[in-house]
């Protein structure tokens, strides 16, 4: 899609920039939670890869999805943005009922980076404003204002100056900062982040989930999947443990479990609990004997 910088506002556009950090939209003052999933099923095509979930999220709640290799963590992000076909169930974003295979307006999306052909000839404007082509498709160019929007949302991440740097030559945190203002740019009220801690560093795992507890108290639900057990127990309130489908949902303190993590990942796992934290080890150690382990360690 085009990028025009001579193309105006449509009538009734609201051009102009808005301060650092105020919302700019209204989110539905409903009580309707963001995001309500009834009995969902799916999979592609004949494949059933998910069935029987239920789950809702309220506005500024953080969910952290969790659960072995093809347990159906991207599947459910898809079947939540039109890229999976649903077989049964109900999915609401914002009160509205969403179609099958139609991505819903106000669910932002932040894939996985290694996802990404990262030698694809864009800006990091033009890969923000991506985030509008779904809505777009009555015209082949983006309006002054969404390009305003997109500078917006990038100054507002810490990119600014980089509206027309290539996307490749953005570093891993540069990159998750990207797709965030990719996803907002559709004035989300549901925000995906698809194993958003794989492949970076610690710090740039730090930021993220800064970025995310400031987008979800400002009114965001969201749901991240990681693989990262020890993550999630210590930084995110509520854990949805999938294998197919739904094996347990609740705060860490009550679902990590031996009895949970056995149901969900068929291994046994041992859990910690140390002043007020949680951690997930191998029940037994996989390498050495006791001899060379006590060696190791000092």
């Amino acid at each position: 899609m085009a990028v025009d910088p001579a193309v105006p506002d449509e009538p009734g556009a609201h051009p102009g920039r808005r301060r650092h950090g105020a919302s700019r939209h209204v989110r539905a003052s409903n009580d309707a939670p963001p995001l309500v999933v009834r009995d969902l099923s799916g999979g592609y095509g004949a494949l059933r890869a998910l069935e029987h979930v239920d789950l809702e999220v309220a506005r500024g709640e953080i969910v952290g999805v969790v659960g072995p290799s093809g347990a159906g963590k991207t599947t459910l992000l898809r079947l939540l943005t039109g890229q999976a076909d649903r077989h049964a169930g109900h999915v609401e974003v914002a009160g509205q009922a969403i179609r099958d295979r139609r991505a819903p307006r106000r669910v932002g999306l932040v894939p996985q980076l290694g996802s990404v052909d990262w030698d694809f000839p864009l800006t990091v404007e033009q890969a923000v404003l991506l985030g509008l082509t779904a809505d777009s498709s009555r015209r082949p160019w983006f309006r002054r204002s969404e390009r305003a929007r997109a500078r917006e949302l990038l100054d507002r991440l810490g990119l600014d100056g980089l509206a027309e740097r290539p996307i490749r030559a953005l570093s891993g945190g540069q990159r998750q900062r990207m797709f965030l203002a990719r996803a907002m740019i559709r004035d989300a009220d549901v925000l995906l982040l698809d194993e958003p801690t794989s492949g970076v560093d610690v710090a740039t795992r730090a930021e993220v989930l800064g970025l995310v507890g400031e987008l979800a108290a400002e009114g965001l639900a969201v749901l991240i999947t990681t693989h990262d057990l020890n993550w999630v127990a210590a930084h995110l309130p509520r854990l949805l443990f999938l294998n197919q489908s739904v094996v347990a949902d609740g705060p860490p303190r009550e679902v990590l479990t031996p009895e949970v993590l056995r149901k969900a990942y068929e291994a046994d796992l041992a859990v910690i609990h140390e002043q007020g934290r949680i951690a997930v080890v191998d029940e037994e150690p996989l390498l050495g004997s006791a001899r060379e382990r006590a060696s190791w360690t000092g």
